[in-house]
């Protein structure tokens, strides 16, 4: 006879056994229930109302970072939804009440740009690697081996990272401050002789104030000791350029915040304006040390070239802003010709 289900498992027959294990089976198994796949839902709140829209998995992300700017390659439709998993499309009130508008086209780039939606785990990990990688080009970009005085593959920097540092990236935090990081981080493990590469910066001085300056820089020393290097007058780089100044000091150009390890807005890929003149580490056309142009008022600006530590950036500009000058960033990146000029000036 069939027994209480509650009956313990040892003193049920055969039939009833079967009969009880079908009864557990039917909780977890949904009949008729269809599933979405390769879909994410990007869900979107205002004015009380819920708005989402269909995207292709792995998508969303490259859209915000601007990596995938076809809209068409995102959605699946260009349709708004109340709910996407039972099909329900947001009304045309809705929508007016919401976004002022009934475009939808306009709406589903607000509600991608704005929407929040779930990361899949192949899609996480792809930005962790992602992350990872930008990480390891930062810390080949600014380091160079004291030894040699050239930079390292990236591929070397990569391996580090992983095998030594066992370098696990924080998405919440940028790829320039784990840069930072890792090269604290390898300079302290002594796996591989690293430094920070100089900094290539040209200061723009008034030419009355061209000696207290080189006085200055002779006076600034870096944490390690090492002092600013001075360069040659660059004769190839072509004509000077013409820098107006301000009237105050603030108004003649910030080569861009430092931030104290001598990262600055040219590190970001943009040149930095200085002078209104763009000093950025590609193009720039002024001469190196003693080349002079006009500046406004009939004044004339001396330009210094000089190799410097990433930590005296600061004292650098606010010494150049004191004498009524600013400073280019010229080059930040470690390079094998950067490399090989510090090299020949230190042995001078």
């Amino acid at each position: 006879s069939l027994q209480h289900p509650r009956a313990s498992t040892a003193s049920l027959t055969g039939h009833a056994l079967r009969w009880q294990l079908l009864l557990v089976m039917s909780r977890f198994i949904p009949v008729g229930q269809k599933r979405l796949t390769n879909v994410t839902v990007v869900r979107y709140k205002r004015c009380g109302k819920r708005f989402e829209v269909a995207c292709y998995k792995n998508t969303v992300i490259a859209w915000r970072n601007k990596i995938e700017t076809d809209i068409d390659e995102v959605l699946h439709a260009h349709t708004i939804y109340e709910n996407v998993d039972k099909g329900v499309l947001a009304r045309r009130e809705d929508l007016l009440e919401a976004f002022g508008t009934d475009d939808e086209d306009v709406i589903c780039v607000e509600i991608l740009n704005k929407g929040e939606f779930q990361v899949s785990e192949q899609e996480r990990q792809m930005q962790l690697e992602s992350l990872t990688k930008d990480v390891a080009s930062r810390v080949a970009d600014m380091c160079l081996n004291p030894q040699t005085q050239l930079p390292y593959p990236l591929a070397t920097i990569d391996r580090y990272m992983r095998e030594t540092l066992h370098f696990a990236p924080n998405a919440s935090r940028s790829a320039k401050q784990q840069a930072l990081q890792v090269v604290k981080q390898l300079q302290a493990s002594g796996a591989i002789p690293i430094v920070r590469a100089k900094m290539h910066l040209r200061l723009l001085v008034p030419t009355k104030a061209k000696e207290e300056a080189l006085q200055r820089l002779s006076s600034l020393t870096a944490d390690g000791g090492e002092k600013v290097l001075l360069l040659e007058p660059n004769v190839d780089s072509g004509d000077g350029a013409n820098v107006e100044f301000g009237d105050r000091a603030g108004e003649s150009g910030g080569g861009g915040g430092g931030d104290g390890d001598g990262n600055t807005q040219g590190e970001r890929g943009g040149s930095a304006e200085v002078g209104g003149v763009d000093g950025g580490s590609e193009g720039s056309k002024s001469a190196g040390a003693g080349a002079t142009g006009a500046v406004g008022g009939g004044r004339e600006v001396e330009s210094i070239d000089c190799l410097a530590d990433p930590g005296l950036y600061r004292a650098i500009t606010d010494a150049a802003r004191a004498l009524g000058g600013s400073v280019q960033v010229v080059a930040l990146k470690a390079s094998q010709e950067a490399g090989a000029g510090a090299a020949a000036v230190a042995t001078t």
